[in-house]
């Protein structure tokens, strides 16, 4: 598994959306803009397959561990200078504990992933990589059942051993020998896919602390500094002058579209269309791997090759056609107001960057007593009576504490704010209220939150 992970996405139009459903107004997506946004998907789906032949290219001239290395460090690089021009970009204050968990995310998803990811590749076919790249999400099912966050199911154990035994195929038969394939490389590439599937286990305890480039930021940074030790030693060792012009160009595109272009248009892709159709077009990603690997790499594909990726890409489907009903599901007996209060975060977010703006009037300790600050609670408080209304005592605690805890954050982010000393001008409270992002204020409750949400026992 690549580090391409497709985390959820960024982009102007996702807060205007929002902020058009916050003031009550109905917004149509035009269906040139979804057309767009299908042929976006393409082109990403097309720059993760074509990933792996850069790769190919790349390993021509640079041991597996040197590239890794290049790579991240540029990525990293990419990443820190959009960051770095990013107007809106939060001034970070993470606590040691917070450290620690990017650090574990960048070794698992980057560090780790990269490592076994290109080791792998050196050693086996484009096609077998392809293939087992699409094995993913079993990976990621079967370690979050083994940590109690998901319930397997019959469908999901016949879906994952249907996977595996495509795997085995593979393995077994030695698809691709004459390109010379190695089972080695294929075991590789299953140890990638266990270290992307704990990071992707990771990441879902940290997706609303951070924005999406933030998060990439700091994982690639830290994940480019803990492969140094690593790969010191391959580092010394590339004789530059000896490196071929299609060893750099094939570094060069998996640095800016497989680590960057696809992430962007990707993100961007996912403010227009839903999680579950962005998440379809992943089943075009192997394809496309065998087809660039027969077309261009002259990899000739076997009838074991054929029957093991058939029978995974068939247990992938499987499996996640029985999640995307439970999401269905879940998202119908989600409650009206709370579903209105997650896809309005970033109307939120607007409605208390414009409180900070506004004059705070005399009398009035903090903006969230102002004209904006107090829509923004409003906003919050008919969303939780919503979900009280609809549900009363009945409704199941599962969506009560996730729905209930991003209450109670959306509203102290409204109303957590500093005090104004008397006499201070408001443009220095203002830059000294501005840190951190929108996320980060989830974490503190103030005294008006307490009181719209107090806590329950055995809640």
């Amino acid at each position: 598994m690549d580090v391409t992970a497709k985390d959820a996405g960024f982009g102007s139009s996702g807060i205007s959306r929002a902020g058009s459903a916050a003031t009550g107004q109905s917004s149509v997506e035009p269906v040139s803009r979804k057309r767009a946004a299908d042929v976006l998907m393409l082109v990403t789906t097309f720059c993760w397959a074509s990933n792996i032949i850069a790769g190919k290219e790349a390993l021509r001239g640079f041991s597996p561990l040197a590239l890794a290395q290049l790579r991240m460090l540029l990525a990293a690089l990419c990443y820190g200078a959009m960051f770095l021009f990013w107007p809106n970009r939060p001034r970070l204050r993470l606590t040691p504990q917070q450290w620690l968990l990017l650090g574990l995310m960048a070794f698992t998803g980057i560090t780790l992933n990269q490592i076994c990811y290109l080791g792998g590749l050196a050693r086996t076919s484009v096609t077998h990589t392809g293939l087992l790249q699409a094995v993913g999400p079993i990976m990621v099912l079967l370690l979050a059942a083994m940590i109690g966050r998901e319930k397997l199911t019959i469908q999901n154990c016949a879906g994952m051993m249907i996977a595996f035994g495509g795997v085995a195929i593979l393995l077994i038969g030695k698809a691709g020998a004459a390109n010379g394939a190695h089972w080695s490389g294929d075991l590789f590439l299953l140890g990638a896919g266990a270290a992307f599937a704990f990071y992707t286990i990771l990441m879902k305890d940290v997706a609303d602390d951070y924005d999406p480039l933030t998060l990439s930021t700091l994982v690639f940074g830290l994940g480019a500094a803990l492969l140094v030790p690593f790969s010191l030693r391959s580092i010394a060792a590339v004789e530059w002058q000896m490196v071929p012009l299609r060893a750099w160009a094939g570094l060069a595109y998996m640095v800016v579209f497989g680590s960057v272009v696809a992430y962007l248009i990707f993100a961007f892709a996912l403010t227009v269309l839903s999680a579950s159709k962005a998440a379809a077009f992943s089943y075009l990603q192997p394809v496309m791997a065998v087809a660039l690997g027969v077309w261009l790499l002259g990899e000739r594909i076997t009838l074991q090759a054929v029957a093991g990726g058939f029978l995974i890409l068939l247990g992938v489907y499987l499996t996640e056609l029985q999640r995307a009903r439970r999401r269905s599901v879940a998202k119908e007996l989600q409650p009206v107001g709370i579903h209105r209060l997650q896809s309005n975060k970033a109307a939120l977010r607007e409605l208390y960057t414009d409180a900070q703006s506004e004059p705070v009037p005399p009398g009035c300790d903090a903006p969230c007593e102002t004209n904006k600050g107090r829509q923004a609670i409003e906003l919050v408080n008919h969303a939780w009576e919503d979900c009280s209304a609809q549900f009363g005592h009945k409704r199941p605690k599962p969506i009560l504490g996730i729905k209930k805890r991003c209450a109670r954050r959306a509203c102290a982010a409204a109303t957590s704010v500093p005090t104004v000393a008397p006499g201070e001008p408001h443009e220095q409270w203002k830059r000294q209220s501005s840190h951190g992002n929108f996320s980060s204020r989830f974490r503190g409750r103030s005294n008006s939150a307490r009181a719209a949400f107090p806590r329950r026992s055995g809640r």
